[in-house]
């Protein structure tokens, strides 16, 4: 068990120097960071702690995959198996846990614990032979994917804004909705092949255009519900709710820019900073949204036209 977490270290340490970073600076820069990040949110919303532990939760999701999980359990005794997917849950969780614990927000972290040991044992399937329907029919393939791979978080997050809406708590209407603009980002951090690109017969801007179109189209087809009894049933002001969604198309538009402009790689660690930067301070997007798109214009001339 020793051995794997020290492998793990190294490929992070190497994936670390790949991005062109110094690995003595990144940790302590990264986790300064990550507690400004986190004192700026307990600031600004009520429900940081929840929104915490959400995050927390899906940065587990990918190491509950199953092929990666049934390749452990054939490498690892059984006992040893879950130890290891418990420990490497709790490293996950650990810079999370800390900052509820000094925030001292304890029901979070009571159900941070509970899903952190859940995931030990959860193996998501493939879904293999089973179809889950959704609205975005003969579309480019990220919202299909991403919508059968995170419809618990999507049906979660339409539980709140009900909760919100029931409850009379505008807040956690907002809450949700941005939760579910945060998912739909996710469905864009994995990139295609290259045959998937080069058989679009446009040029590079032209290939963008109909990625952000589709993403909008299938953005609003995901969020109309929610926001539409946002605003028949909550007392907020209208103008709110539209600045909210506008953000959220926004930041939309942006990680399919960074998406492309890393390709064929994924997402390097310099693009998630600036990424980070944009969530917390949005008037940076004036100048990301230019940036990413000359590079991901720059990426995609090897491949079209």
């Amino acid at each position: 068990m020793q051995y794997y977490f020290q492998l793990q270290f190294r490929m992070l340490v190497r994936r670390i120097r790949d991005a062109g970073l110094n690995p003595l600076l990144f940790f302590p820069l990264a986790l300064a960071g990550f507690v400004g990040l986190s004192h700026l949110l307990f600031q600004r919303s009520p429900y940081a702690g929840y929104l915490m532990s959400l995050m927390a939760l899906m940065a587990m999701l990918p190491l509950t995959e199953q092929q990666r999980n049934q390749f452990l359990s054939s490498c690892f005794p059984h006992p040893t198996y879950h130890q290891i997917r418990l420990f490497e849950n709790l490293l996950v969780a650990l810079p999370f846990l800390l900052v509820l614990l000094i925030k001292a927000a304890l029901l979070p972290v009571l159900l941070m614990l509970i899903g952190t040991a859940g995931a030990a044992f959860l193996k998501l399937r493939s879904y293999e032979g089973k179809v889950i329907p959704t609205p975005f029919y003969r579309q480019p393939f990220e919202f299909i994917k991403g919508f059968r791979q995170s419809v618990g978080l999507i049906a979660a997050a339409y539980v709140l804004t009900g909760i919100g809406i029931a409850v009379g708590n505008d807040n956690l209407c907002l809450f949700a909705i941005g939760v579910l603009f945060l998912i739909q980002c996710t469905f864009y951090f994995q990139p295609e092949p290259d045959l998937w690109v080069w058989i679009y017969p446009l040029k590079p801007a032209g290939f963008l255009k109909i990625k952000i179109l589709t993403s909008i189209q299938q953005s609003i087809v995901l969020t109309t519900l929610p926001v539409i009894l946002t605003l028949l049933f909550s007392t907020m002001a209208w103008w709110v709710l539209l600045l909210l969604v506008l953000s959220g198309i926004s930041f939309l538009i942006v990680i399919i820019l960074a998406k492309y402009a890393a390709f064929p790689n994924e997402i390097q660690l310099p693009q998630a900073i600036v990424l980070a930067a944009c969530v917390w301070f949005p008037p940076l997007l004036l100048l990301t949204i230019p940036y990413f798109y000359i590079h991901a214009v720059q990426r995609l001339n090897r491949l079209l036209i």
